[in-house]
């Protein structure tokens, strides 16, 4: 009885021991070729990036594409622009990788492999197959978080819980609750601090994880909705800051310009350039360098 029970265990061990064999030889062929050792080199990573819970540097973009490719496109600015538009996610280096393939920035000619066109304008698009991927992962999401993050991709890849308030005409307090799971759980967005307004509005700011969220989910927002969102952000931070909008007469510019409402959008350009005359001149008054834009202290 026992003879004969384990016989069928033999046969089948004899028969995953031929199953092995059978594929560690192609498997063998494949990873012994440019395609396989980059992508047994981001496959290894991705685990360790997993376990880690850190995106890829970088340095390692660089020469997963120098072991997919060759050193002269690791030579290129190709490395840098896939990374900042991927921040280093695994998953979205490998698709944008392939994109560039199938669009011809990467071509293998006689001498090897080598970037051509507009790298630039190219790793800016969104892969369909990440398009996708993304699309899956936002419709699994309840139909109101789907929308707070539309929302929140119109508002900028920085935002506030309060602006998104604005721009979906519901409380603060709501959209604060819904980010805060949402980055508690490591889904789209992180928290990056508290934002006060001057009328003591305060919110919750965070960051999509990635650009390519933002990109995709704004696709989802019709042209007529953006144009609404702007209006109800641009107006409602213009009635937070009252006497002070003129510390954010340019976001609000921008605002009412992709609000279309153009005399809005004028006046307060018109604000920004007499703040910024105005910070010029004081600066070139004082004995002190004036010192660049982007390191002035902001609200």
């Amino acid at each position: 009885m026992s003879a004969r029970a384990e016989a069928p265990a033999g046969q089948t061990r004899i028969r995953r021991r031929s199953l092995l064999g059978q594929l560690s030889g192609p498997l063998r062929s494949f990873l012994g070729t440019e395609s396989g050792s980059a992508g047994l080199l981001l496959a290894a990573t991705a685990v360790a990036v997993a376990w880690a819970n850190s995106p890829l540097s970088e340095q390692y973009v660089r020469d997963y594409l120098s072991a997919r490719f060759h050193h002269s496109v690791a030579d290129s600015p190709l490395p840098g622009l896939i990374h900042r538009r991927t921040a280093g996610n695994p998953l979205f280096v490998v698709n944008v990788a392939d994109h560039l393939l199938q669009q011809g920035v990467v071509r293998e000619n006689a001498g090897g492999w080598h970037v051509h066109g507009d790298q630039t304008s190219i790793t800016e698009s969104v892969p369909d197959s990440l398009r996708q991927t993304i699309v899956r992962q936002v419709e699994r999401l309840p139909v109101a978080v789907q929308q707070l993050l539309e929302v929140a991709s119109i508002v900028g890849v920085d935002f506030s819980a309060a602006a998104v308030a604005a721009g979906l005409q519901v409380a603060v307090e709501e959209v604060d609750q819904q980010c805060a799971v949402l980055a508690r759980h490591g889904q789209f967005i992180h928290a990056r601090g508290i934002e006060e307004w001057p009328d003591h509005t305060l919110s919750e700011c965070y960051s999509f994880q990635h650009a390519l969220y933002q990109a995709v989910l704004a696709e989802r927002v019709t042209e007529t909705q953006q144009v609404r969102i702007h209006r109800r952000v641009g107006e409602r931070k213009a009635l937070a800051y009252d006497k002070e909008v003129e510390e954010i007469a340019a976001e609000l510019a921008v605002h009412f310009e992709k609000g279309r409402d153009l005399t809005r959008a004028v006046h307060y350009l018109g604000k920004a350039g007499e703040t910024a005359m105005r910070r010029s001149a004081l600066c070139c008054s004082s004995r002190t360098p004036c010192p660049p834009a982007s390191t002035r202290p902001t609200r």
